[in-house]
């Protein structure tokens, strides 16, 4: 949340005489949400609702002539719901800060609009990973509640888990890949996140030296690119450190929802909803927010690693 901006509180970008634009000293983190490709737009709601086909007729038989008929069946469906979340950030900006901040190097004002997308980027991508507020961890997972449903009572969407408790090696990988793509699981894996730190011990295994013969200058070429059984291995800032997330990210497996409007009810431009909040004293103060979720319909067709050595 920012805090109000005057003419003193903005004095770094009041400066005349520094080199053009500024440098940018806080890292952002938005690894995440470009994995899954463009927002769609919710249509209205509080939640994102779906649902799962959980069993077949029961009725189905090899028979004999003459035998009796069984009792008439039908599918078996569940519904699931994950509510939308919503981050906001405030720009509060003085008639004197206003006047001040129209530098020739920085425009201060839109430096502070861009910049607190940047910082809510920043949170959206965090919560999204997480292990709270139906974030990445929750919706890939073997026993926690998700959508609304109980997962001890709901097989049909209980991803595949392996508790590593070692370091990670060939052999977890390969009974990850081996099991979670079975028929029980039936997913086709196409990406694995991993933390900064899985990433360099899965080299640690998988490296191959002799690759360096043909560029000997650098002797971390096949750091680049990692993959295993030809998926992409993708580390991703923020994650938990001892965590892997196997992803099937097929049409249809998962859901990158936007849920912001204009005042007029239409989707907001870029999922960005701009308030004028109203004067305070001298001051225009402004809210800018974003409402939606990242959100699993098919948690049987992910896995993932526990337990990692860190």
């Amino acid at each position: 949340m920012f805090t109000a901006a005057g003419s003193s509180t903005g004095v770094e970008l009041i400066r005349q005489f520094y080199v053009p634009e500024y440098t940018q000293a806080v890292n952002y983190n938005n690894d995440l949400l470009p994995l899954f490709g463009e927002p769609q737009d919710s249509g209205g709601d509080t939640a994102h609702r779906w649902k799962f086909h959980r069993g077949g007729n029961s009725s189905i038989e090899v028979y004999t002539e003459g035998q009796g008929q069984p009792a008439a069946g039908s599918q078996l469906w569940a519904s699931g719901a994950v509510s939308y979340l919503a981050f906001r950030g405030m720009l509060q900006v003085t008639g004197h800060a206003r006047a001040a901040m129209r530098s020739r190097w920085v425009n201060g004002l839109d430096a502070e609009a861009v910049l607190l997308r940047d910082d809510l980027v920043d949170l959206i991508t965090r919560t999204y990973l997480g292990s709270s507020n139906n974030g990445l961890e929750v919706a890939v997972d073997l026993t926690t509640n998700y959508a609304g449903l109980t997962r001890s009572a709901s097989s049909y969407m209980a991803s595949y888990e392996n508790s590593v408790n070692a370091e990670i090696s060939y052999s977890n990988m390969a009974t990850t890949w081996q099991t979670g793509q079975a028929f029980d699981y039936g997913a086709r894996f196409d990406c694995i996140l991993v933390p900064w730190n899985q990433y360099r011990r899965y080299h640690a295994i998988s490296g191959q030296p002799g690759m360096k013969i043909f560029q000997p200058g650098d002797v971390g070429q096949d750091l680049a690119g990692l993959t295993f059984a030809g998926i992409p291995i993708k580390p991703i800032n923020d994650m938990t450190t001892t965590v892997a997330i196997w992803l099937d990210r097929r049409p249809g497996k998962w859901a990158h929802m936007v849920h912001s409007a204009t005042p007029e009810g239409d989707p907001a431009p870029g999922g960005w909803e701009v308030k004028d909040m109203g004067p305070s004293g001298d001051s225009d103060i402004i809210q800018i927010a974003y409402r939606g979720h990242l959100v699993c319909h098919d948690p049987l067709r992910q896995a993932k690693m526990t337990g990692l050595t860190a």
